[in-house]
């Protein structure tokens, strides 16, 4: 007999055990190609065609596109508005994220109360993650500054 596999018999076809996928978005190249503007409030990147990240917050700042020259492209997230990022994919399961981003006052994210430094590799394993605004300091007017977000699904 033929030992060559036919279409469909190889190896993770049609089991669920795909390859997982991993995107990036880079806010300052979203930003531009977008057409997002410096100081307007922004709330939804579309990462890829599965996944989203969102800027939850009914406050004034939180979800601001800023940039400049001296500190380049950020999305803004304020510790004092109670803000959240949840990054959300459709149809598809999030195995890990990974959230770059600058700190202003000492805040940072947080993920099941425990706080979540920049480039940090957080694993999520379901559709969707929402972190938290904390800080790591004293301080209590936090802001985390995202400038990239990477997220593994499958």
């Amino acid at each position: 007999p033929d030992p060559t596999p036919t279409p469909g018999e190889g190896e993770g076809e049609g089991s669920g055990d795909a390859t997982p996928t991993t995107v990036t978005v880079n806010i300052g190249d979203y930003a531009t190609a977008n057409n997002w503007v410096s100081a307007t409030k922004y709330l939804t990147a579309n990462i890829d065609a599965n996944v989203t990240a969102t800027v939850g917050s009914s406050s004034q700042n939180s979800g601001k596109y800023y940039y400049g020259a001296s500190y380049g492209h950020q999305w803004r997230i304020y510790q004092t508005e109670n803000s959240t990022l949840t990054i959300a994919a459709t149809g598809k399961t999030i195995k890990t994220v990974k959230v770059t981003y600058a700190v202003e006052k000492s805040g940072c994210l947080t993920y099941n109360s425990a706080n979540v430094a920049s480039d940090e590799v957080v694993t999520v394993n379901a559709n969707s993650i929402t972190f938290g605004m904390g800080n790591t300091g004293t301080e209590t007017k936090g802001q985390v500054r995202v400038t990239a977000i990477e997220v593994t699904y499958q």
